[in-house]
């Protein structure tokens, strides 16, 4: 694929396929790279309807990986000496502003009609549903 894309770097079909292989490697901001490449509308060649679909998930999943484990260095860092005022100025302009929000969207309910993404509170009192009692 690589070798294609030095060919050709906007070959929509390659950059789809790296995609792929970055995603399963767990290289995921490489994943999101090629995705957007593949996406975008100046990529030589189209993706199906099925291909876009999938891209989109996959760009989304990776997205609240990445966002997932930033938030785990920012709460890693919070004790660490950072120039709090431009930290704040910049947190203000944060889309998620609170954790708990972000977090909170993680949680999904798989059951036999399908999947669910719910609250925290929701996903732990299904859980909590699904345990024998004693």
């Amino acid at each position: 694929m690589q070798k294609a894309l030095r060919y050709n770097p906007s070959h929509a079909i390659a950059n789809y396929r790296l995609a792929h292989i970055y995603y399963g490697e767990k290289e995921y901001a490489k994943a999101v790279y090629h995705f957007e490449r593949a996406l975008s509308e100046q990529a030589d060649g189209e993706l199906n309807d099925t291909q876009r679909m999938l891209s989109h998930m996959i760009l989304v999943n990776c997205s609240l990986l990445l966002a997932s484990k930033s938030l785990q260095t920012i709460k890693e860092l919070e004790d660490s000496l950072y120039d709090e005022e431009l930290v704040e100025r910049y947190r203000g302009e944060i889309l998620l502003q609170r954790m708990e929000d972000f977090e909170r969207a993680l949680y999904c309910i798989v059951t036999p009609t399908g999947r669910d993404i719910v609250a925290e509170e929701r996903y732990f009192a299904e859980q909590e549903k699904c345990l024998p009692h004693c």
